[in-house]
């Protein structure tokens, strides 16, 4: 635990008697969040301060991609400032509830309420397309990319910044995800393991440039990948509220096949989140969609924060179709 967030000590307890406390210390963290170009953003030492290090590396790893994308603004009609969205998927309130406890002054609305990381966002560049702050738990950023690309479709913007942000700084999460079972607490991720036990909570802030392919090739954009179908669904006859429904998801994996235009033979690669990091979790929903083809022989399962574009850990797997049998 870095020593700019909280007291680890203080909020661990392995024998989980004391009240609030985490029956896991570990956690994935990224180095010097509290670095920031203030100056750049037309933001005071003081409003910075006070405002969510998620929001502040939203905007820069924002800049970034529209850097990388050859961004200029009203260049192209897609790119006009009235036809610019941005969808970016926050789920927790770290930050401004630790702000509680501290100076409540002018900035605390603008630099902890969640619904001011996009519209900043959108305020610093002069965009006037829509601004959404997006919460679905752990797909939090990926809902964003599935709206900002409906948001497309059905014209309501042309060019869409999407993605999400998460910063640990408050123990409350770590604790309540403890006790409920969630995170490991012996540290990493052990995917498709009889000795799985969780997950490990992660930093990680992520943003990207979404445009149709047709604008984006009529305006010599750096293209780096083509979605070619974006679905979510919820897992209503689940168990849980916390667990998947394997037909449910298998169901959502044919749909966005049949949109897409392809069959489970042309995918050769799945990123997978905490639906293997629990040996109670059922995972037929892929076997039943992926593996009954015999050409499909790769899996890699991504794990970690799946409110995350960066993922704390990863794990590769492969299927052999001849001993059927994981390796």
């Amino acid at each position: 635990m870095p020593p700019d967030r909280y007291d680890a000590d203080r909020y661990y307890d392995p024998t989980g008697t004391k009240k609030n406390t985490a029956l896991s210390p570990f956690g994935c963290f990224a180095d010097c969040v509290s670095l920031f170009d203030a100056p750049l953003f037309n933001m005071s030492p003081r409003e910075a301060e006070r405002t969510d290090p998620g929001q502040r590396l939203l905007l820069l790893t924002a800049y970034e991609a529209l850097e990388m994308a050859g961004y200029q603004q009203d260049r192209t009609p897609s790119m006009h400032r009235t036809r610019i969205g941005t969808f970016f998927g926050q789920s927790g309130d770290d930050y401004r509830e630790g702000s509680l406890n501290q100076r409540i002054d002018p900035f605390y609305v603008t630099g902890g309420n969640r619904a001011f990381g996009p519209g900043r966002l959108s305020w610093y560049f002069g965009w006037e397309g829509p601004s959404y702050s997006i919460d679905t738990a752990c797909s939090s950023s990926l809902t964003s990319v599935q709206l900002a690309v409906r948001a497309i479709q059905t014209s309501d913007c042309d060019t869409a910044l999407a993605g999400g942000s998460n910063i640990i700084t408050n123990p409350a999460w770590s604790a309540g995800l403890s006790r409920g079972g969630f995170l490991s607490p012996t540290g990493g991720c052990k995917t498709f393991d009889e000795e799985a036990d969780g997950y490990c909570r992660a930093d990680g802030v992520g943003t990207v440039v979404l445009k149709r392919l047709v604008n984006a090739i009529a305006d010599n954009d750096n293209i780096l990948g083509v979605i070619k179908a974006a679905q979510t669904n919820h897992s209503a006859k689940a168990p849980s509220i916390t667990q998947p429904h394997a037909e449910t998801q298998e169901h959502l994996f044919r749909e966005v096949l049949s949109k897409a235009c392809l069959s489970p033979r042309d995918i050769d690669y799945v990123g997978k989140s905490k639906l293997p990091l629990f040996r109670t979790y059922p995972i037929d929903e892929s076997r039943n969609t992926w593996y009954r083809h015999s050409s499909w022989r790769y899996y890699r399962a991504t794990c970690g924060d799946k409110r995350l574009w960066g993922k704390a850990q990863r794990t590769s797997l492969y299927w052999n179709s001849e001993t059927k049998r994981w390796t």
